[in-house]
């Protein structure tokens, strides 16, 4: 199975008018799939996406690194490395100079 095929099944789940836990599962079965099928390139974009929404919503670090471990079915320290990513992404950058 190709990745776009994929991605785009993930898009559309998101734009689907189903509830939340349909739509849970229905991404957890196309991870399962993709899985199997040696396609994992657009995984970690969505770990990341993920950490940042529970970031945004002030959700404790130790239950981002939970959520993620069961959801995505990682390691501990895999989790560790992908909020650590998601932290540095998420900083605004610098601002040079005074404003005028």
């Amino acid at each position: 199975m190709r990745a776009d095929v994929l991605r785009h099944l993930l898009e559309e789940i998101e734009f689907d008018s189903a509830g939340h836990e349909i739509k849970e599962h229905l991404r957890q079965l196309v991870r399962r799939i993709a899985s199997r099928n040696g396609v994992n390139c657009f995984v970690k974009d969505e770990q990341i996406a993920f950490v940042q929404h529970q970031l945004a919503m002030r959700t404790p670090r130790a239950a981002i690194r939970q959520r993620l471990m069961s959801g995505f079915d990682i390691s501990r320290s895999q989790a560790y490395r992908i909020i650590e990513e998601a932290l540095q992404l998420s900083q605004k950058p610098p601002i040079f100079g005074t404003p005028k």
